[in-house]
């Protein structure tokens, strides 16, 4: 018996200026999918996100953590804190389908004296530093300094390190004083 059906093959969005994001956060927690190890895992939710992105134009964020290589005593003395696609955390396959990587290092956690020019010292748990590690269409390795406010989620960029006059009402802010910043 022939019998004639509609097939999906191809997707036209209701409305085609609409963004549809799909966030994973973060992947570590992930349940394991029928027998398969939690690297096998991220690495089939890598392949779906993949579909997603090329087919229907969705837009995958995934949250993933650096492995404790890239977070231990070793890194600090060795200076390597800086998130990088090698340092994933569970798989590394992610990195290779991605098409923005950012990273986001808070040498506080550190203890770090100084990093990229700034105090942290001063600025303690209030900075963050936003790094491109990759980005196939542009500029990849860039840095932004930011000013972290962990009780209310807010983020705003850092003056200028060498920017003394600027960076001291960031200090004062953080120090309790009355700082206009």
């Amino acid at each position: 018996i022939e019998e004639e059906r509609k097939a999906f093959d191809y997707y036209v969005p209701n409305d085609p200026k609409e963004y549809v994001f799909i966030l994973v956060d973060h992947v570590s927690l992930l349940e394991n999918e029928r027998g398969m190890t939690l690297r096998e895992t991220i690495n089939k939710l890598s392949e779906y996100m993949i579909i997603l992105r090329n087919k229907y134009n969705y837009i995958p964020v995934v949250v993933q953590q650096q492995g404790t290589e890239t977070s231990n005593l070793d890194a600090y003395k060795a200076g390597k804190i800086r998130p990088t696609m090698a340092g994933l955390s569970d798989s590394k396959y992610t990195a290779k389908d991605c098409s923005v990587m950012l990273g986001i290092t808070n040498p506080y956690s550190f203890e770090i004296p100084e990093y990229l020019g700034y105090n942290i010292r001063n600025l303690k748990g209030y900075a963050r530093f936003l790094e491109v590690v990759l980005n196939r269409e542009g500029q990849s390795n860039e840095v932004l300094p930011l000013y972290f406010d962990g009780a209310t989620n807010y983020f705003v960029p850092l003056p200028n390190a060498k920017d003394v006059a600027k960076l001291q009402k960031v200090y004062n802010l953080i120090q309790g004083f009355n700082g206009d910043y």
